[in-house]
């Protein structure tokens, strides 16, 4: 249930053994919060019509359900984009994917010996900004020193082979 191309079941959890599944949380949601999720994650200029249109639908239960609640209030020839920001502000939330973000980047040093090296790779504005700022906190507190100063983005090459690395930001740090 991550992708709008196929009608399946609208989950979204990466662990479905845990919290609650898109549907659910599509139905949980407050039109306010919903709208407020989609803007804060993705831009989405069409936040407050869509969380509406979302809202209006009475039982969401598949991919296809969330496309066409969209499709009501979303101009046709943009609509992949908006499908794709939409999904990944649900995804987002539902796994509480920044919030654990920021917990890994508080704990994963322990694990890690003075030399060791580790890079990270972001998909997302969001998550490289998370990213780029826990990195910088860590290395004022002398913990690491960081080996990228500025990100390290893709090549036309490799975007052509693999199109889903357009967006890809590669950091590296050293261990102190």
């Amino acid at each position: 249930g991550f992708t709008f191309k196929k009608n399946e079941k609208l989950d979204m959890r990466f662990d479905i053994d845990h919290g609650i599944n898109a549907s659910r949380f599509l139905h949980q949601s407050s039109q306010h919060d919903l709208a407020r999720i989609i803007k804060k994650y993705s831009d989405e200029r069409f936040s407050s019509k869509i969380s509406k249109a979302i809202k209006a639908k009475e039982n969401l239960k598949t991919t296809f359900d969330l496309k066409n609640a969209i499709d009501e209030v979303t101009p046709s020839h943009k609509r992949s984009k908006t499908y794709a920001r939409v999904f990944q502000s649900i995804r987002i939330a539902v796994n509480e994917e920044l919030q654990k973000l920021k917990e890994f980047f508080s704990l994963f040093l322990y694990g890690l010996k003075a030399g060791s090296r580790a890079v990270f790779i972001s998909y997302h504005s969001i998550e490289d900004r998370i990213v780029k700022h826990s990195l910088k906190g860590l290395k004022n507190d002398g913990k690491i020193k960081i080996l990228t100063k500025k990100p390290i983005l893709p090549q036309r090459k490799e975007i052509i082979i693999n199109p889903k690395s357009r967006s890809a930001k590669l950091r590296a740090i050293e261990v102190l």
